[in-house]
């Protein structure tokens, strides 16, 4: 079925000629996507004999914007699967234009009868990071809708991303669903909330204020106090994957809370030749050990060499004193 045309129809192109065609063709009648292909003939291309002339493709998606002015109603299909895992699921894209001064984007969207059907949906800002997000569950029990709520949105042309996970179940083979996109639908008051520079508050006294959320959504949600600042600080992160305390070897060792590892070193005699060759002259005048603090503390007169060894680099900490320490200058690895 043809979905556009094109200008010329045909044409004859010589060996290294290049010429330009036109495609003519109409976004969808309701907002979402149709797909289309311009097919290309060659007068002298091959045949297959299954297919009949080689041909090729040129693919074409046709999109149509949410009217948010106009109700900013959309609406598809979910095509039905067998019901096994792992299966093929689907995502739909929507685009609406929000302009400037709008206090909050909610997005709706509703299936017609399985409540089954997994589906999530996420709100893109036009600099492609994904700000809200709903689905159609709540404490796991699943439902027929859901919203996606995003607040302050900037000026320009977001997405609305709809992902129904596989598997799709298998009792029908089609389920349409519908949905709205609405603006500055969020409604939350907190009369005599503090909002002033000036407003002081006495330490140790309680501040009672009652909040009011009303769930516009089409769905149920949980909500809850954001208590942040609109401020910005820096902050360290803890380790997703820290190292082993031991850190491959069997000095044994200890973390601190940032994560680093404070290991123990151990005086097992003197140095092998290469060691002695690789340590570029520095020496450490060690006597006793202060087993609790995990550290080497020396005393002057006499003089044993310590090599540290792990998989990561190895921090050296120096405390001045009476002890009398030398540093190792050579290579920095692990010692």
């Amino acid at each position: 079925m043809a979905f556009g045309h094109v200008v010329p129809s045909s044409l004859f192109l010589a060996p290294g000629q290049s010429r330009t065609v036109e495609v003519f063709a109409s976004t969808p009648s309701t907002p979402g996507d149709a797909a289309g292909s311009i097919v290309l003939t060659a007068s002298g291309g091959g045949v297959d004999k299954y297919l009949g002339t080689e041909r090729n493709s040129i693919a074409v998606t046709l999109r149509s914007l949410i009217d948010v002015a106009r109700g900013g109603a959309f609406s598809g299909v979910l095509t039905g699967g067998n019901g096994r895992s792992p299966g093929e699921g689907q995502v739909n894209y929507y685009q609406f234009l929000v302009g400037p001064g709008n206090t909050s984007i909610m997005a709706d969207l509703s299936l017609t009868n399985d409540r089954g059907d997994r589906v999530g949906s996420y709100l893109v800002a036009p600099d492609g990071n994904a700000l809200g997000f709903g689905q159609n569950s709540l404490n796991g029990i699943p439902g027929l809708s859901q919203t996606a709520y995003t607040l302050d949105p900037i000026p320009g042309l977001w997405t609305l991303i709809v992902d129904f996970p596989s598997p799709i179940v298998g009792d029908e083979i089609s389920q349409p669903f519908t949905g709205t996109i609405r603006l500055n639908q969020v409604r939350v008051s907190a009369p005599g909330l503090p909002n002033s520079k000036r407003t002081i508050l006495p330490a140790g006294v309680p501040v009672f204020l009652p909040v009011t959320i009303t769930n516009t959504g089409a769905a149920p949600a949980r909500f809850f106090i954001d208590a942040r600042l609109d401020t910005r600080t820096s902050f360290p992160l803890a380790l997703l994957d820290p190292p082993d305390a031991n850190l491959g070897c069997s000095c044994g060792g200890d973390r601190d809370p940032a994560g680093s590892v404070r290991l123990r070193l151990e005086r097992s005699g003197p140095p092998r030749a290469a060691d002695r060759r690789r340590q570029s002259g520095g020496i450490v005048r060690s006597e006793r050990r202060d087993r609790d603090a995990g550290h080497l503390a020396s005393r002057a007169g006499r003089a044993r060499t310590v090599f540290a060894a792990g998989t990561l680099g190895v921090r050296e900490d120096v405390a001045d004193g009476d002890d009398e320490v030398v540093r190792s200058g050579g290579d920095q690895r692990d010692r």
